[in-house]
């Protein structure tokens, strides 16, 4: 994921205003969204495809045993609906759904990596290397040096949709443009992303402009709706310790990966930290609090709490 992440900001670091481009002859990136994506998966699509990825007929043989016979019921006003036979789709909260599904979008990549007539974006500090088509999961992400590709590469997408069962929707999908004098509204019958505006992509708010303050502002709302609703929960400091170390630091490393952290961020997080554990609030204060930090991330064996704090 990390990889993908980078590719995109990559790219979005190369967006200018070029007033004498037209549209349809400025690089662009393409957010693809599928419609119900994981329940939407030919089986037999993805049989066959493993096949030829090489797998082995008894591995291809118990996938189609886990998804030989699945149901689905509904329930309805408090009532359950008898089970009804479930045909196509992986099965969700399988481990192997994720990787099925990318072995299945594999088969676009490929598809369109190898067709002549579409030409990826350069990547940057290369020489002669472009990219063109990224997955993880079900979130694919085209990127095009023309935007006047865009319904070649539609095309190839409809078809493989018509094989596979996975149809993309133009109407939820985003078109960056990495020329920031566009400024229609839509292109090809996809919504454009304005320039300054972000749209989301892999938990990031992504777009042409600065990204820092706008990712670190939805991190901190984010951690401060969540720290409310445990507050009445979590009663004493190591509950909150807990919290704060498996839920609020593998969220803040999340954003802290890709963008940097700007100082205030910095004190806003610290801040909500000390209120949530010693004040019950969210909300951020700059009072002083009379407990020693020391004593905070100290490990248990020495008397502390063990709080890991982000730097």
């Amino acid at each position: 994921m990390t990889k993908t992440v980078m590719m995109m900001m990559a790219q979005l670091t190369t967006a200018t205003e070029q007033i004498d481009l037209t549209a349809e002859d400025s690089r662009c990136i393409l957010l693809l969204d599928f419609r119900k994506a994981y329940d939407t998966v030919d089986r037999d699509f993805l049989y066959e495809s493993m096949r030829l990825f090489g797998f082995t007929e008894s591995f291809i043989d118990l996938i189609c045993r886990i998804h030989t016979g699945t149901t689905a019921t509904f329930v309805v006003n408090g009532g359950q609906s008898s089970a009804l036979p479930v045909r196509s789709g992986i099965r969700q909260g399988c481990p192997l759904a994720p990787l099925l599904f990318l072995l299945v979008v594999e088969v676009l990549g490929l598809a369109l990596k190898q067709d002549p007539s579409l030409k990826g974006l350069p990547v940057p500090g290369t020489v002669d290397r472009t990219h063109l088509f990224s997955a993880f999961v079900d979130d694919s992400t085209l990127f095009l040096d023309t935007a006047k590709q865009i319904l070649h590469a539609l095309g190839i997408i409809q078809a493989f949709g018509n094989l596979s069962g996975l149809h993309v929707q133009p109407a939820k999908s985003k078109l960056l443009f990495l020329n920031r004098a566009i400024s229609r509204a839509s292109f090809a019958g996809i919504d454009i992303v304005p320039s300054g505006a972000t749209t989301r992509y892999l938990g990031y708010e992504i777009g042409t402009g600065p990204l820092d303050n706008k990712n670190w502002a939805h991190r901190i709302r984010t951690i401060q709706r969540r720290l409310l609703t445990v507050t009445r929960v979590a009663t004493s400091v190591e509950n909150r310790v807990l919290i704060l170390n498996s839920i609020v630091l593998p969220s803040l490393l999340f954003t802290a990966s890709v963008f940097y952290v700007p100082r205030w961020a910095e004190k806003e997080v610290h801040n909500s930290y000390k209120n949530f554990l010693w004040e019950h609030a969210t909300v951020t204060d700059n009072s002083r609090h009379k407990v020693n930090p020391g004593l905070l991330v100290t490990p248990k064996q020495a008397g502390g709490l063990t709080l890991s704090m982000s730097r």
